[in-house]
């Protein structure tokens, strides 16, 4: 596993804690200068290997489509607290 990939997600993850898919990819391919595709790939990485927890939470507002909320897992919480 890359170590600025995990440094730029624990870093995120100080000011909020349940955001969105699209948030957390915005923030990876900023912050590491990723193509869409390569920070989606970047971000499943995270997700397989236990760094990233996906959780399916209904649309708000009426809309229809499903949302995911996505937290730290158990890897970026043993992460975080080797580091502090």
């Amino acid at each position: 596993m890359d170590v600025s990939l995990i440094k730029a997600i624990n870093d995120f993850y100080q000011f909020d804690l349940d955001v969105g898919q699209e948030e957390i990819r915005e923030h990876l391919r900023q912050t590491l200068h990723l193509d869409e595709r390569s920070a989606t790939l970047a971000m499943a990485e995270l997700i397989a290997n236990n760094y990233l927890t996906v959780t399916p939470k209904r649309a708000t507002c009426g809309s229809r489509r499903m949302q995911a909320l996505v937290s730290p897992g158990p890897k970026l919480v043993a992460h975080a607290a080797e580091a502090s």
